[in-house]
Order: C-alpha cells, then structure tokens, then sequence
C-alpha cells in the first residue's frame, strides 16, 4: 500500500488534470513509512512543540532504492506503488495501468530516463488534448514509441 505521504502527492497532480512525474524515491509504502518513523531519533518536548507550531516542517520523507536487487523487480515494485495509488484514487482503472507497466518495464529496461519521459508524455496528452488519466495510460501502454517520439519532437521545438 502507498504511503499517505505519497498518496496526498499523487492525489494533487490527479487534481490538477496534469500528471507529473514522481521521483522514485518519493514513491513510498506504508511500511516504508512506519520504518522511518521508527528510525527518527526522538525528539525533546522543546523540539516536539516547536515543529508542531512551525507551519509544514515536516521532515523530508524519502526512500533508498535498492541498486543491489535487479532492475526489473525494483521497476515493478515502485512503478506498481503508482498504480496502486492511482487506483486507490479513482483516477484511473488498473487495468490500462498494468498494460502501462508492462511497456514501461520493457522500456526501463533500456534506460531508466523511461520513466520521466513516459510520464512527461502522459502529462502532455492530458493537458494537450484534455484526455483523462485512463485514456492517456491506454494510449501510452498501446503505442509508447509514438507517444514518446512525439514527446521528443515537442521538446525539441519549444
């Protein structure tokens, strides 16, 4: 299960009609959750009142990736966290998602600036043409090089 951190994150960019892309990082789960607060040295009553009157100074909140793992395991791990949460949302149905997965773990594979432009492009089809999120991962997940070359050629010019 997604994080609540990661979970609000994924929730503002489907409200804004404008997927963008998340860091992998930041893509976290509740037991990755519950381990760093574990983690996080405990704090003195003055410090304890003092963040907590200090207007959002939450600690930062990120994961290690695990390089050691192979590549296609930790894709599908972080990239299914996505789509979870997405489906948690109802912000899209999970079946195009694991179509998406499927294409974007072949093109991870390859290079793992996949991600990002996989995401760029699905963010520009939405705020391009108004497609919703499902239309968008079925169209990405049906034709990714044509997405993604269209994506290039757009950055290319502007």
């Amino acid at each position: 299960m997604p994080s609540r951190a990661f979970l609000s994150a994924v929730k503002d960019s489907v409200s804004s009609d404008h997927m963008r892309w998340f860091s992998w990082r930041v893509r976290t789960s509740e037991a990755d959750e519950v381990a760093f607060a574990e983690r996080r040295r405990p704090r003195t009553d003055s410090q304890m009142l003092a963040s907590l009157l200090a207007p959002s100074a939450e600690e930062e909140f990120l994961i290690d990736i695990p390089m050691q793992a192979p590549v296609e395991s930790v894709v599908r791990k972080f990239f299914d966290r996505l789509c979870v949460a997405l489906a948690m949302l109802d912000a899209c149905h999970l079946l195009p998602l694991c179509k998406l997965m499927e294409k974007f773990v072949g093109l991870a594979t390859m290079g793992m600036e996949a991600g990002r432009s996989l995401w760029l492009a699905i963010g520009s089809l939405q705020q391009d043409y108004q497609w919703s999120l499902t239309d968008c991962a079925g169209s990405a997940s049906d034709q990714p090089t044509q997405v993604l070359s269209l994506l290039e050629e757009e950055l290319r010019e502007g």
